[in-house]
C-alpha cells in the first residue's frame, strides 16, 4: 500500500462508504480502525425516508494510518475519505455532503455517488477549480483508491464559505453525464 503523507495539521479523516454495496461496512471498518463518530448521509434530510440505504459517514480520527481501511475488501471501490479540519462541525460537514449528493450538473438535478473511487478517478484530471471547491467544501482533500494505489485531490482553504444551494457543477467533464 502506498502511504499518504498528511498535508494538513489538525484534521480528521472521514470515510464515506456505500452501505448498499457493503452492508457490513461498519463491522469491516471497526476491525481495522477506531470510529470516533458516525452519521448516516441521509439523516435529517429530504432523503431520510431512505435511511436504510444511506451511505455511512465515519470519523476515523487524525492518524493517516486509517487510510488503510480503503484497501479492505470492496471499500477500494465503494468508499472515499475526506480530510477535514477539526474545526469543522459535524452538521456542517453532513449538510455539505448531502448537497454534493444532490448536486446539479449545469441545470439538471442529479444524484452523485461521490463516495466511490470511480467517481473521483473519472473526473480528477478535468475538474475546474470551482467544481473542486464545490465537491470538497470544508474538506482539504478527497482520497480514494485506483489501481491499488491511493489517489487524492486537495484544495487550499482560503475561505470556509460553502457554495449556494443547490450545488452546481459545470466542468466540461460533466457534459456527457446529463
Amino acid at each position: 500500500m502506498n502511504s499518504y503523507p498528511p498535508r494538513f495539521a489538525n484534521t480528521n479523516f472521514w470515510l464515506i462508504v456505500d452501505t448498499v454495496r457493503i452492508p457490513n461496512a461498519l463491522d469491516l471498518v471497526r476491525e481495522s480502525s477506531v470510529i470516533q463518530s458516525s452519521m448516516n448521509l441521509f439523516a435529517c434530510s429530504e432523503l431520510e425516508h431512505l435511511i436504510e440505504q444511506s451511505p455511512l459517514v465515519l470519523n476515523l480520527g487524525p492518524e493517516s494510518h486509517v487510510l488503510e481501511c480503503l484497501f479492505l475488501q470492496d471499500l477500494d471501490s465503494s468508499a472515499v475519505v475526506y480530510e477535514v479540519s477539526k474545526l469543522c462541525d459535524e452538521l456542517t460537514l453532513l449538510q455539505h455532503l448531502q448537497s454534493v449528493f444532490l448536486a446539479n450538473i449545469h441545470l439538471t438535478p442529479c444524484i452523485l455517488r461521490f463516495y466511490t473511487g470511480k467517481f473521483w478517478q473519472s473526473i480528477f484530471q478535468d475538474l475546474n477549480s470551482e467544481d473542486l471547491k464545490t465537491l470538497l467544501g470544508p474538506a482539504n482533500t478527497a482520497i480514494w483508491v485506483s489501481d491499488g494505489e491511493l489517489r487524492h485531490m486537495s484544495q487550499d482553504l482560503h475561505d470556509n464559505a460553502l457554495p449556494e444551494k443547490p450545488y452546481v457543477l459545470a466542468s466540461d467533464i460533466f457534459n456527457s453525464w446529463v
